[in-house]
């Protein structure tokens, strides 16, 4: 079904609702309160997983922020490791772990 951004959950429930009530003309009250039930239930867990997937985010971009305000320490602390390691194929083993990731963070 389709679905307005602008919506509150209330406005999604309720029109969704509506929708449903024309799809069961057919059906039988207990049906139709069984699938009321179940559309108030998806609603609910997709809030709920909303809520974990904001909060997640915002944990993300703080401890982002923590490292940049860092970084300086980070990149000279490297050096002094680069400095003492005489193997190259660690030092090739820490420059690719330490590779950002490509395509990574939010789009604005």
């Amino acid at each position: 079904m389709p679905t307005n951004q602008d919506e509150t959950l209330p406005q999604r429930y309720a029109r969704e609702h509506q929708d449903y009530l024309k799809l069961c003309g057919s059906m039988t009250a207990e049906q139709v309160a069984d699938i009321q039930l179940q559309l108030h239930n998806s609603l609910a867990r997709e809030q709920a997983l909303q809520q974990r997937l904001t909060a997640a985010d915002e944990r993300a971009d703080a401890l982002a922020d923590a490292l940049e305000s860092r970084r300086g320490d980070f990149e000279l602390a490297l050096m002094w490791v680069r400095s003492q390691i005489t193997d190259p194929k660690i030092v090739q083993f820490i420059d690719i772990a330490l590779k950002p990731a490509e395509g990574g963070g939010d789009v604005d």
